[in-house]
């Protein structure tokens, strides 16, 4: 979720993290070992989705130049894979590249993986009816979402589908759709391939952000194959491996 405070600086929040402007304090756990100063959290994984490789994904709503800005980071994200490509779903390949198993179900079969909305009006920020906050960033800061992810799991806890909603103007304020939602958009990919936020200022997935920020950072991309731990075929059994969920809460980037 990516929200503009009055300085143009912007906080994203994925659904699963519930980020606070105001700075966090941990979860408690005093116990715990100090983490490292640069990593990146690990949220989930995809199952037999990933099984080929392939994530399929929908882009609904906006004119040229936003569907143009999503293309483009979703471009950037297939560059940097490997093994995982996105691949624009059709009739054919809809509801995921692999076989996803039990195709009764024609809900499932109708669906892409990652679902990408371009809307015009702005999102609400969760918690808060007036879309402001006394931010430590200073001052009574004004909050305008940028970014949604809203994720869903099956039973095993395996991601099934990924809703994404960019707004393309946000109380009023319209972003420069050639960087802003382009670097919104591969914020929420990021999300979507089952990453969670850095602690860092600079990394793509930081979650306050100015639009100075780095592209996808080999960091980013490390994560999203801790995250899927991964469905790679055996070079000499052609045996695709179980999906397993993530074996670490984070990666290190120092």
């Amino acid at each position: 979720m990516l929200s503009y405070n009055s300085t143009f600086q912007t906080v994203v929040v994925a659904k699963k993290h519930h980020i606070s402007i105001t700075g966090s304090s941990g979860n408690g756990q005093q116990q715990l070992p100090p983490r490292p100063p640069h990593l990146i959290q690990i949220c989930c994984a995809w199952g037999d989705k990933l099984a080929v490789g392939i994530l399929t994904y929908q882009i609904n709503g906006g004119d040229s130049a936003a569907r143009q800005a999503v293309y483009n980071a979703i471009g950037n994200w297939n560059s940097k894979l490997t093994g995982i490509k996105l691949v624009e779903s059709s009739g054919s390949n809809v509801g995921g590249g692999g076989g996803g198993g039990g195709g009764s179900s024609s809900n499932a079969a109708a669906q892409p993986d990652i679902e990408v909305s371009i809307v015009s009006k702005s999102l609400k920020v969760p918690g808060s009816t007036h879309h402001r906050v006394s931010s430590s960033l200073g001052g009574n800061s004004r909050l305008m979402i940028g970014g949604l992810s809203q994720d869903s799991f099956d039973g095993n806890g395996f991601l099934t589908h990924v809703k994404i909603t960019i707004p393309t103007n946000t109380l009023g304020m319209s972003f420069d759709l050639s960087n802003n939602i382009e670097q919104i958009a591969e914020h929420e990919i990021g999300h979507a391939l089952g990453l969670g936020h850095a602690n860092f200022v600079g990394d793509l997935m930081f979650p306050i952000a100015n639009f100075q920020t780095g592209g996808i950072s080999q960091c980013d991309v490390s994560a999203v194959f801790e995250a899927n731990h991964l469905k790679t075929v055996s070079s000499d059994t052609a045996a695709v491996q179980q999906p397993q969920m993530p074996q670490v809460g984070y990666v290190d980037c120092r």
